[in-house]
């Protein structure tokens, strides 16, 4: 055998070697991409009705927005007609509420200036009263009206010191 013939010997086993490295990743290759296959047709079969329910689920989700929609709008409405309601009562019980307090206020001053006049009008009567009954018994004690006065203005223990100087 010549070398060039030894070397298509090795160049041909160093082939069939390939060739069947190449054959057992090829084989391992086969059974990874059939258990892909089997894996995706058992994700397909539980997500066609997986989707199913879904669409169903969003369709029910969309009439229930829409109640909630038709909730919300009424909702809106009520509290705008209260807004209102209150509005209104607030304009109607406002002015005369206010129109009361002053009344009653003013009804207030008027019954204590009343009775600071009636107070006077008392005082000055006891005063009046007072001086009458000095001046009564001065007379009878023999003082003339002057000294009457006199003895009111400054006291009871000063007329008596004047009598007896």
């Amino acid at each position: 055998m010549s070398w060039g013939q030894v070397a298509a010997m090795v160049a041909a086993l160093a082939f069939v070697v390939l060739v069947a490295i190449l054959a057992v990743v090829l084989t391992r290759l086969n059974g990874i991409l059939g258990e892909v296959q089997l894996m995706l047709h058992d994700v397909r079969k539980e997500t066609v009705p997986m989707l199913g329910e879904l669409r169903t689920t969003v369709s029910t989700l969309n009439v229930e927005m829409d109640r909630v929609d038709g909730i919300m709008a009424s909702a809106e409405t009520a509290a705008s007609s209260v807004s209102n309601v209150a509005r209104l009562v607030t304009a109607a019980t406002a002015n005369p509420v206010i129109k009361g307090l002053a009344f009653v206020t003013g009804a207030g001053v008027s019954v204590r200036s009343m009775r600071k006049r009636a107070e006077a009008k008392e005082e000055a009567k006891a005063g009046a009263k007072g001086e009458i009954e000095g001046q009564v018994k001065a007379q009878n004690k023999g003082q003339t009206r002057a000294e009457a006065k006199e003895t009111l203005k400054s006291g009871p223990n000063r007329s008596k010191e004047r009598t007896r100087a």
